[in-house]
């Protein structure tokens, strides 16, 4: 889904949620709070199922170990029923303890790598049900900071779907539950706020820093005497650096490597 931008380069707000855009061009209002409580009671669910799994397991192994030796009840009656006729000498004269423990284990091995094989296969698809769920939850989260971001609107040239793109590796959904936040990181560090000392940065204080490390910086923010001028998609201006609309969201993510070495100017 892509977030909608009115033609101001803003975020489409509707009732106050986000509205996305599909494949189909469906419109789609994003209850974000709903849809993250949803999906924390899914999280929840799958791994009260883990759980149970690894539960399953441990009884199962109890279970195999305390009747490995056993191939299925009707043979191990007929076994007990033997034993009762024939002496031990019998037996091992005829050879048969021999073919008896050598069926008992293959079985007992065929039984457990099928059982092995069926938890693993079950784990790992519980594993890529939560991958996909914590996936969908960043998504959210964090698309839903930029477009939201006073900071993206009112200092950067670029739409917030593409300072999204852009910066949004810088960002990391933390917490559980309820307790579920946006939090910037640098080089693999923690940003933390200029103005409350200890406490880690808000997402525009985060922005900031972040902007204020880019290297082409001066590219991206916008000049006090930026206006709303420009032609559609059409690259504009004679000579100089060109310019596009910041509305124009296709045409500042096809020119970024422009607007980043000074080619082109959004305004």
């Amino acid at each position: 889904m892509q977030l909608k931008i009115d033609e101001n380069g803003n975020a489409v707000v509707k009732d106050g949620h986000p509205v996305y855009v599909d494949k189909e061009g469906a419109e789609l209002v994003v209850d974000v709070p709903l849809t993250l409580s949803k999906l924390a009671a899914a999280n929840s669910e799958s791994k009260e199922r883990r759980l149970k799994i690894t539960e399953l397991e441990k009884n199962a192994d109890e279970h195999i170990h305390k009747f490995s030796k056993i191939e299925d009840v009707d043979a191990a009656l007929k076994a007990l029923e033997t034993v009762k006729n024939l002496d031990d000498k019998s037996l091992v004269d005829a050879g048969q303890m021999d073919i008896l423990k050598t069926e008992m284990a293959n079985t007992f091995n065929e039984k457990e790598a099928a059982l092995i094989k069926g938890w693993g296969d079950k784990e790992m698809e519980f594993e890529r049900q939560v991958k996909d769920r914590e996936d969908t939850i960043y998504n959210l989260m964090v698309t839903s900071k930029f477009s939201t971001s006073p900071y993206v609107t009112d200092k950067l040239v670029l739409p917030p779907d593409i300072a999204a793109n852009t910066f949004g590796h810088n960002f990391k959904v933390e917490g559980e539950g309820k307790n579920l936040r946006v939090v910037g990181y640098y080089n693999g560090e923690k940003i933390n706020s200029r103005t409350r000392y200890g406490e880690e940065a808000t997402f525009d204080e985060a922005m900031e820093f972040v902007v204020d490390k880019y290297s082409q910086k001066n590219r991206i923010l916008k000049s006090s005497g930026s206006g709303g001028s420009g032609a559609g998609g059409n690259l504009s201006g004679g000579t100089g650096p060109k310019t596009i609309p910041r509305s124009d969201k296709e045409a500042v993510s096809l020119n970024i490597d422009k607007i980043a070495s000074g080619e082109v100017i959004v305004v």
